[in-house]
């Protein structure tokens, strides 16, 4: 840890929008626009995920795990972890020839990320996030007539807006998606 930065290690199966949330509510910044997205820190680093121009790859200093092949703990920087667009090594090195057993078993994620966030910069890409959240809900649901992107756009920003009036929104409160349509 210095005045500006901190390397923060996160076990590979806590739920990643908590660590999220967890690490701004410290004021520790650079994963906020990754907030709502499912899953587990130990998974973040296989799919490289991202969001409103973050990507992990932009905060994750290194990564602990299980080489299979070895029956060792091997480490992994940034760089080696060889990160593209929603990929890393990590999906492409294998036990076998058929691909079906992954070499490494990821243990442990760290992040280095920079002190003092503000509050309103949390809060403003939570509500983002469920105002998208909203917008597909509505979207989705509404008539083929109004899925005209002019009309659409219109229907939803008036139904968002009387959402937002009516319901309070807090971030100890988050918005579920069960009642999103199934596709």
């Amino acid at each position: 840890e210095s005045n500006t930065h901190v390397v923060v290690g996160v076990q590979a199966g806590e739920v990643w929008h908590d660590f999220v949330m967890e690490s701004v509510a410290r004021g520790w910044f650079g994963l906020e626009n990754l907030a709502l997205i499912p899953g587990t820190v130990g998974a973040c680093p296989v799919q490289n995920i991202g969001a409103y121009g973050v990507e992990i790859k932009d905060t994750l200093h290194k990564v602990k795990a299980w080489d299979r092949l070895t029956h060792s703990w091997v480490w992994f920087d940034n760089a080696q972890c060889a990160f593209a667009y929603r990929d890393s090594v990590f999906k492409h090195v294998f036990l076998d020839e058929a691909h079906t057993q992954a070499r490494y078993v990821i243990s442990k994620v760290f992040f280095k990320s920079k002190i003092k966030a503000s509050g309103s910069r949390k809060s403003l890409m939570v509500t983002l996030r469920r105002v998208w959240l909203i917008w597909l809900l509505v979207a989705t649901s509404l008539p083929r007539t109004l899925r005209k992107p002019s009309l659409r756009f219109a229907a939803v920003s008036s139904l968002t807006l009387k959402f937002w009036a009516m319901r309070e929104v807090s971030l100890k409160t988050p918005l579920s998606t069960q009642h999103l349509p199934r596709r």
